[in-house]
């Protein structure tokens, strides 16, 4: 029966092995951070939104594509009190 392995190319898989894995673990990084500058762009979204419901008195939960829109930039998907009237996103629904 044939081997698997050719044995003078035995030395090759630990490179493959340690290639991939380097690329990996770069690759997490990579996400980790940029969900980590996500995460802090939509807090300082949120609290500029905040800020400025604040100053002009009134609520404001975004557009209307950001209200019915999916992702991590969307408005959460709640039924919103505004000035005694519930506003319900579709999403909600």
């Amino acid at each position: 029966m044939r081997p698997f392995f050719y044995r003078q190319g035995l030395f090759a898989y630990p490179i493959y092995g340690l290639v991939g894995a380097s690329f990996g673990y770069w690759l997490q990084g990579m996400e980790d951070n940029q969900m980590r500058y996500l995460g802090e762009t939509r807090d300082r979204l949120i609290e500029k939104r905040r800020r400025r419901a604040e100053r002009e008195g009134g609520f404001n939960n975004g557009t209307t594509q950001q209200k019915l829109g999916e992702g991590l930039f969307a408005s959460p998907k709640v039924v919103a009190d505004v000035d005694g009237t519930r506003e319900i996103t579709s999403a909600a629904q």
